[in-house]
């Protein structure tokens, strides 16, 4: 996996809110697992959009 130094400017309080959410421990965790689990629910919309309601797969997260 590539590894970039990034410089960036973001919400602290959205930060510490994320940490508390899903327990992370340092800045870097919460922005990964956060892009990790925006991925991940971009890839299922795409397989349920495909799927044009033919399976019984429900939709929890917005």
């Amino acid at each position: 996996m590539p590894l970039k130094h990034k410089h960036i400017i973001i919400d602290q309080d959205l930060i510490k809110e994320a940490k508390e959410y899903i327990g992370g421990r340092t800045d870097t965790e919460v922005i990964v697992n956060a892009l990790k689990y925006l991925v991940e629910e971009s890839k299922i919309n795409r397989l349920l959009k495909k799927s044009k309601g033919k399976t019984n797969l429900e939709k929890v997260y917005s």
